[in-house]
């Protein structure tokens, strides 16, 4: 029986130590983002108070989204990008969001032109009309790439 006893003491009080190391754990971790915010900008002190809260609760990230009111590919994307010793990592880069390649146009300039010219003096014609007339003069062309153009000469 004693034996029972002392095993159920040592796993006891193993437990409570491992509970106060992470309530220790805790409180080391809010001094340390609290430390860290002061002196940067809103966006950064916004996010490092993301993860004090995901760390702080059991590291639950929909529960941090919804606290938050954030998205959890939002949360997911700079828990990925964020790096606890560089701070800087929590900016966000606007020049790494745009498309490395853009599509350039594949229509020569010149039957851009003859399109646009077509439709100015002809404004009443519809695009299946502008589509017959140019097949009539070789140039060939799909009624989707012909709106293309007039929409964005309208645009313009």
């Amino acid at each position: 029986m004693f034996h029972r006893r002392s095993n159920f003491l040592v796993v006891w009080c193993i437990a409570v130590r491992q509970i106060s190391d992470a309530l220790q754990e805790s409180f080391v971790f809010r001094a340390f983002f609290r430390e860290k915010a002061k002196g940067m900008n809103e966006e950064i002190r916004k996010k490092l108070k993301w993860f004090e809260f995901y760390e702080n609760n059991g590291r639950n990230a929909r529960l941090t989204c919804r606290h938050f009111g954030i998205s959890p590919d939002t949360f997911y994307r700079w828990k990925k990008r964020y790096d606890p010793k560089n701070p800087a990592s929590l900016l966000d880069d606007k020049k790494n969001r745009r498309p490395k390649r853009l599509r350039s146009s594949t229509i020569s300039a010149a039957i851009v032109q003859k399109v646009r010219e077509l439709k100015n003096k002809n404004p009443a014609w519809s695009i299946k009309r502008l589509l017959m007339f140019l097949q009539e003069k070789g140039i060939f062309l799909s009624a989707s790439t012909i709106y293309r153009i007039v929409k964005k000469t309208v645009r313009e």
